[in-house]
């Protein structure tokens, strides 16, 4: 970011001087201005505060300050970028600001001094310090000071958006009269191995050096360019049901008021146990490579573009922050499909994705971002492309990251569009967007509304009627959030933004009266768009061409039909101009009226369901019209045998179901059996998928011979273990429906193993259905002996895969807490599991239970320390994982704790109130700053019993002058970092028995184990993410006490 007044620190030492912040309390200066006792300040923070000084150099005149406190609140600091000049031309526009002597005010007080400058990196190449040469005349010198800049020392030196060092002295003042000054450049500083150690660990993450030359300034203009045509094209979405917002023409509403964090799946426990479904801002960050699922209209294109205007902007939080500033590279792969380019080239991205400044970029440019690691890379849509093009992208993603390892990636995808692990080998993590739960609901739907009434404010009025509106809008709202109260048919079909959006506009426009079935859903959201709107409003066409909603759907149907028929999503104008000449046909009364061009131009500027995506390109606004228009046409054209043959392509799947919705009952039979007959000559790989989509397609099927309905629940029992086997996504069994149920009773009473491997699967699927038969299912499932059992999972599971029992008590959240309560959790063994609290209501229901001995409180609950207190007398083993939680003095009210966890607590301030508890094992992890390292001694001596301890490596390392813990005999390293010391060990855990270290880094590592080798029963256990790693003393260890693995680099 641009510097701003929190950047620049005023500093009181052996001198007064200035410095510039790098963190909320770390400040870089001059070595010569600190001395032993420095105070640093900054305007508008939070005032002087003493610091101590954590690196220093007397060559570099450098030094490296940690005050006290935040010396600006952390939430309002964000750092500037770090460049190094690389050319030896002058670089005029930069400039230094701090507090010289003479700007002080009136009365006396410091202020701040910008200095205008121009860098002459030939000059003062031997001393390794650049010249600053001074765009303005020297003030006058104050009396008593040697300089008229004196008080400047240490003041960074920016150019644009970049630190390129610090101002250390008035160079050779004598012969360039106070015009020029010495700067320490970045480069310098980072070159020295203390700076770079103590800047590491004080940010967690050193700063990456850009470079500054004439290809790199061509690259930053460029870039401003780049980051104006992303927000152009993504900082906007289109809200079903509602018109543009005024102004705006056919733009859509501003992303970053309308945009709904939802929340994200992960089944990743490397760093803690599995939290459950969380906001993408705590499962996104660490992790670098990413395959996002989700259901059509789940709001996987609305990530992307959220994602590449904040990443671009630089105004992602929450734990975002390291994906800001990387340049965001998106390629919509039905793009690339429609242009025969699967296999595109760097600096063919933004062509191919239709950025209007594409023939801008300077040669080589999205090469060097990739090269540089600064790309973020945005691949929308696995899903919308043939089988046989998603290979030939597989292999053309292998080959890129290949040569550009460093690229961070994000890929989105329908859930059963690839197998499990497709890019695994790729190292992606593979995460699941969730359904809204009710909170996201209520938040989307107040969005909605307010943009409602914000649409209708935006035509000329009178206060009278705009508060009439604002009542209208508001009655509504709340009508509808009572209606999904009362009604759970409806408010099942809310678990999706496009969804909630059709519900809400249909809402406001049918007075109440909603469909409770998708396919219903689906046709009143047609009509609604095609029809009534305009008629409500008196609308005619701007092309003067009126027809009616049969004349549309007609022309519609044409149109997706043949986008379906081949393999598209994205078409030409002139394709879909042919299929409406072909609906005119049949269509004679239309067909006097108008032509296809101007039909074409009706659908396109009316209908809202089709949109231009570029001069001679269009698309539906949604998959799922496109979807649910193209099923009309199959069933109208009786292309069942079609429509079979494709019964393995996930691409066709929902075309299949929503043409089995649109079918009379005999239709429906003559489908799904040819579905099932499919399935019969299919391969037996593809059998189990083409029976559980034929199973899939009777929630669309109200009405259905019989025989059929049976035969196809049958097979569906037949395939379920190898369905269970390949871990598909819960939504992709849910869309079954309760019929999946009663296979699922079936095989806890018959074969209960199959349930058992399968883990937290099935359960989570049951939620999905939800529902009273769902309920009552799980409550089955906890009583199944095993169930909590690990060694009944099936080998291949995952480390960290979580049991059956706890997959049924994680869905606790997804049905009334009291009925949840008395069905399953009081008929469950829970001594053999931890039962994550993600809501206050629960915890009541758990008190007394007989078998409760382990809790994780997360990160949904508000701290409510005295209503936890009461679950104290039960617990054993106890997890806290939360925003908002500062204080830990409510532990002194629990008893002896086998285990105590605490990780990811980010506004945690203080550990003392641990010393003096009774815990056996202590697992600490991601601790924020403040807490270490002092506390943490005084903490890890005092814990009565304590015999096991987990810890990041540089916070174990920082311990000024620690004192022997004397029981401890398992150490768990986490976050080791290459050329860790190990000598510390030996005297810090006299009885240490067994060490683990998970080494974090991806490139070749490096430890000496030779500290460790006078420990003649130590066990070790090394675990790294490559399989090259160096360990000097290896030898020293016979092979019974060292093992080293190679663990999952996501």
């Amino acid at each position: 970011m641009a510097l701003r007044t929190h950047h620049v620190a005023a500093i009181r030492g052996a001198t007064q001087g200035s410095g510039i912040l790098l963190g909320p309390r770390l400040v870089l200066t001059a070595a010569h201005v600190g001395g032993s006792s420095p105070e640093a300040a900054v305007l508008d923070g939070t005032g002087w505060a003493r610091c101590i000084t954590v690196w220093s150099s007397t060559g570099l005149d450098a030094a490296l300050l940690l005050a006290n406190r935040d010396l600006v609140p952390a939430n309002r600091f964000a750092p500037l970028r770090w460049g190094a000049v690389r050319m030896l031309e002058p670089v005029p526009d930069c400039h230094l600001t701090g507090f010289p002597l003479v700007g002080r005010d009136e009365e006396g007080r410091l202020d701040t001094v910008q200095v205008p400058a121009t860098l002459a990196p030939a000059t003062g190449r031997r001393a390794d310090r650049q010249a600053l040469l001074v765009q303005q005349y020297p003030p006058r010198t104050r009396r008593g000071t040697d300089s008229p800049w004196s008080g400047l020392s240490g003041a960074g030196v920016v150019f644009r958006d970049h630190l390129l060092g610090i101002a250390v002295q008035d160079r050779q003042p004598d012969t360039w009269q106070h015009s020029q000054f010495a700067l320490v450049p970045t480069g310098a500083l980072l070159g020295d191995p203390g700076f770079r150690t103590a800047l590491g660990y004080h940010l967690d993450e050193l700063p990456e050096l850009e470079g500054i030359s004439a290809t790199d300034l061509a690259d930053r203009d460029f870039e401003r360019d780049y980051a104006r045509a992303v927000e152009a094209d993504y900082g906007r979405i289109r809200i079903f049901g509602l018109r543009q917002a005024a102004g705006h023409g056919r733009r859509g509403w501003d992303l970053t008021t309308s945009y709904l964090s939802l929340e994200i799946r992960s089944a990743d426990s490397a760093t803690g146990p599995d939290l459950g479904p969380q906001r993408a801002e705590r499962v996104l960050p660490g992790r670098r490579r990413v395959l996002i699922r989700g259901e059509a209209g789940s709001g996987k294109t609305t990530l992307v573009q959220w994602l590449a205007v904040g990443a671009m902007n630089g105004t992602l939080r929450e734990g975002l922050e390291e994906f800001n500033h990387r340049v965001p590279l998106v390629l919509q792969l039905r793009k690339l499909y429609r242009k025969g380019a699967m296999t595109p080239r760097p600096e063919e991205f933004l062509a191919l994705d239709d950025r209007m400044c594409a023939d801008r970029q300077p040669a080589g440019w999205a090469h060097r971002v990739l090269a540089a690691g600064r790309a973020l890379l945005l691949v929308d849509g696995l899903d919308e492309v043939p089988g046989e093009q998603r290979d030939e992208a597989l292999g053309w993603l292998d080959r890129l990251l290949d040569h550009y390892p460093d690229t961070w990636t994000l890929a989105t995808v329908r859930p059963s569009a690839v197998p499990h692990g497709w890019l695994g080998h790729l190292g992606f993590d593979e995460l699941q967007l969730c359904p809204m739960n009710r909170r996201d609901r209520g938040h989307f739907i107040e969005r909605w509304h307010r943009a409602a009434l914000q649409e209708l404010l935006a035509v000329q009025h009178t206060d009278e009627e705009a508060q009439r509106w604002r009542r209208e809008v508001d009655q509504d709202e709340a009508d509808l959030l009572r209606t999904l109260d009362s009604v759970p048919e409806i408010a099942q079909l809310t678990d999706s933004p496009l969804l909630c959006a059709m519900i809400c506009a249909l809402n406001r426009e049918s007075d109440g009266a909603l469909p409770r079935h998708r396919m219903a859903l689906y046709r009143d959201a047609m009509s609604m768009m095609l029809v009534k709107r305009d008629e409500g409003r008196r609308v005619q066409g701007a092309e003067q061409l009126q027809a009616s909603e049969e004349e549309q759907l007609a022309m519609l149907r044409r149109i997706a039909h043949w986008l379906v028929r081949n393999n598209q999503s994205e078409g030409r104008r002139r394709d879909a101009v042919a299929q409406i000449g072909k609906a005119l046909r049949d269509l004679p009364g239309l067909a006097r009226r108008t032509g296809a061009d101007r039909a074409y131009l009706h659908v396109l500027n009316r209908t809202g369901l089709i949109t231009e995506t570029g001069p001679d390109t269009f698309q539906f606004v949604h998959r799922t019209f496109q979807d649910y228009l193209a099923a009309m046409e199959f069933r109208e054209e009786n292309d069942f045998g079609l429509l079979a043959g494709h019964a393995a392509d996930e691409q066709w799947g929902d075309v299949i179901r929503m043409t089995v919705g649109h079918c009379g009952r005999r239709e429906r039979a003559e489908l799904l059996t040819a579905i099932l007959d499919a399935a019969d000559t299919a391969p037996s790989d593809h059998r189990p998928a083409v029976h559980l989509l034929a199973a899939s397609c009777l929630p669309s099927a109200p009405e259905l011979d019989g025989k059929v309905r049976r035969t196809i629940l049958d097979r569906l029992h037949q395939h379920l273990p190898a369905l269970l086997a390949a871990e598909p996504a819960p939504a992709e069994l849910a869309v079954v429906g309760e019929e999946l149920t009663t296979v699922v009773r079936r095989f806890a009473e018959e074969d209960p193993d199959v349930l058992l491997a399968a883990g937290p699967l099935v359960p989570e699927v049951l939620a999905l259905i939800g529902g009273d038969e769902s309920l009552a299912v799980l409550g089955t499932l906890a009583e199944l002996p095993g169930a909590g059992d690990k060694s009944r999972l099936k080998e291949s599971a995952r480390p960290g895969t979580r049991t059956l029992l706890e997959g049924v008590v994680d869905q606790w959240q997804h049905f009334g807490t009291h009925e949840f309560s008395r069905q399953v959790v009081a008929r469950a063994d829970l001594s053999s599991i931890q039962v994550q609290i993600t809501s206050s209501d629960q915890i009541p229901e758990l008190l007394g239970h007989p078998t409760l001995r382990r809790v994780l409180l997360g990160h949904r609950l508000p701290v409510e320390p005295e209503l936890w207190n009461r679950l104290a007398p039960q617990v054993k083993e106890l997890s806290l994982s939360m925003r908002g939680l500062s204080d830990l003095s409510f532990l002194r009210h629990w008893g002896p704790l086998d285990r105590l966890s605490i990780y990811r607590c980010p506004d945690l301030v203080d550990l003392t109130p641990l010393s003096g508890m009774s815990v056996r094992s202590l697992y600490l992890h991601e601790l924020p700053a403040e807490t270490r390292p002092a506390e943490l001694h005084s903490v890890l001596g005092t814990v009565v019993g304590l015999d096991a301890l987990t810890i990041t490596a540089p916070d174990l390392a920082s311990i000024p002058n620690p004192q022997p813990v004397e029981l401890v005999w398992y150490l768990n390293l986490t976050q080791v970092p290459t050329d860790y010391p190990l000598d510390l060990l030996d005297s810090f855990f006299p009885a240490l028995e067994f060490l683990t270290l998970e080494v974090t880094e991806d490139h070749p590592v490096s430890l000496d184990l030779t500290p460790l080798a006078d420990l003649p029963d130590l066990g070790l256990l090394i675990l790294c993410r490559t399989e090259r790693a160096q360990l000097t003393g290896r030898h020293l260890f016979p092979a019974e006490r060292l093992t080293v693995q190679q663990r999952d680099s996501r």
